[in-house]
């Protein structure tokens, strides 16, 4: 395959079945029975999994080192809360959204514990570091 071109394949739903990057790099893609994508696998044969809700909403996004990201919705199927994950559970970072009354999201507040600043001390600038 020439470099800048992508090759896909697809399955008899039409589903994305494979993936060759520009690199020749070979992504496959899995679905479950009502065609939601379950599991992308990488070049390295690394997976992600993906989970749903029994409304169909994309709840867990599983890498292959354990880290994940968790999704929650609120009664509108709008996304009210995004976590990521360390493998043991721990918080990597988390973020809180909230909505207009006619679905417009209108905050996306991260959640952080503790910040400190550093100085920066080639451009004299202050950078939060996640502590």
């Amino acid at each position: 395959m020439s470099k800048n071109r992508v090759q896909y394949t697809y399955d008899s739903r039409g589903n994305r079945s494979s993936l060759i990057d520009a690199d020749g790099g070979w992504f496959t893609y899995a679905y479950d029975s009502v065609g939601r994508i379950s599991h992308l696998e990488n070049p390295q044969n690394k997976r992600t999994t993906y989970a749903y809700d029994a409304a169909s909403r994309h709840t867990v996004k599983r890498l292959a080192n354990g880290t994940r990201a968790s999704f929650t919705y609120d009664g509108a199927n709008q996304l009210t809360r995004l976590a990521n994950l360390k493998s043991d559970g721990s918080s990597i970072s988390s973020f809180d959204y909230k909505y207009d009354s006619v679905g417009n999201r209108t905050v996306a507040r991260p959640e952080v514990t503790t910040v400190g600043l550093r100085r920066d001390k080639t451009i004299h600038t202050l950078r939060p570091t996640v502590l």
